[in-house]
């Protein structure tokens, strides 16, 4: 079971679903954090919220973790340069711009709680937004 924070106003509600794991470092840092390190799938973290009022809301769903706004694995695969072009630049910045991995209306019925699965990997983090629409 996956826990997250949740803060609610009256009209919107954000939660973060944050997993840290710890990874077993068999080598110094200079060594270790080189190399591709790929995160190794988890239970998916089930989204359960109650008592929402019905109506149409605008969910966002933000993350970042291995190769999901990920500039530093990025950096990694350009060869770790000493020194970055500005074109480097730009479509590192591009690609982990932190923009929504997904974005979707949804209905919340009457009576009815809203419910919403993320796949989860070691070391992901994501922000879901539930914005009412009116």
């Amino acid at each position: 079971m996956w826990r997250g924070t949740r803060a609610k106003n009256t009209i919107n509600t954000y939660l973060a679903i944050p997993n840290f794991t710890s990874l077993k470092q068999d080598a110094p840092d200079g060594v270790f954090f080189k190399r591709d390190l790929p995160a190794r799938p988890l239970a998916p973290a089930i989204l359960t919220l109650k008592n929402l009022p019905a109506g149409k809301y605008q969910l966002e769903i933000f993350g970042v973790g291995y190769r999901r706004n990920d500039v530093y694995a990025d950096f990694m695969d350009l060869g770790s340069p000493a020194n970055l072009t500005r074109q480097q630049i730009k479509a590192l910045a591009e690609k982990n711009s932190g923009a929504a991995l997904s974005s979707e209306m949804v209905e919340v019925k009457a009576g009815e709680d809203f419910r919403h699965t993320l796949e989860m990997r070691e070391n992901d983090a994501y922000l879901v937004t539930l914005k009412k629409v009116f």
